[in-house]
């Protein structure tokens, strides 16, 4: 969600900040965790796509590189770090 959004000139270049706040997603990945009962579907995980973006920036990537974006994905929500994500304990 995204909470600010400012606009700057620094020289020659136009700078963009943006402030967000992930702490609905992470609130609506709390209640699947609670209120799952299992079954035959696999919810892996809800991002924000700011925060896959940012993702994608980090490292280097396109959009548009499908199979190096699905490899980072699966690599971060896998990781410690940002298994708020995930309602589930596991692989995919």
């Amino acid at each position: 969600m995204l909470l600010n959004e400012q606009f700057f000139f620094d020289d020659d270049k136009l700078i963009v900040k943006r402030t967000n706040d992930f702490t609905p997603v992470v609130n609506a990945v709390k209640q699947i965790r609670d209120f799952t009962t299992g079954g035959d579907t696999w919810h892996v995980g809800r991002i924000p796509s700011a925060l896959i973006g940012m993702w994608i920036k980090e490292a280097g990537l396109s959009w548009w590189d499908t199979e190096a974006t699905q490899d980072l994905i699966r690599k971060k929500l896998l990781s410690g770090e940002y298994s708020a994500f995930r309602p589930h304990e596991g692989s995919f």
